[in-house]
């Protein structure tokens, strides 16, 4: 189930314009995916550094803030 989950929250990563991650946020669908909780305690712990990296991404304005680059553009 994690597996599946990540894939689907990665998309939020794919969204460019600040719009897009404002709606992303206000509809709080990504808020219900990130809350979920994991019987294994590692999981649980990559799960949650997971979800706060995310989280402070979609708070900064600039969409390729961290380990997202522009390279080749």
């Amino acid at each position: 189930p994690a597996d599946i989950l990540v894939s689907h929250i990665c998309f939020a990563w794919e969204l460019v314009y600040p719009a897009s991650r404002r709606i992303l946020t206000e509809q709080q669908y990504l808020d219900q995916m990130l809350s979920r909780h994991f019987v294994l305690p590692h999981v649980q712990h990559e799960f949650e550094h997971m979800a706060n990296h995310l989280r402070a991404w979609l708070a900064t304005s600039d969409p390729h803030v961290g380990d997202r680059t522009q390279a080749g553009d």
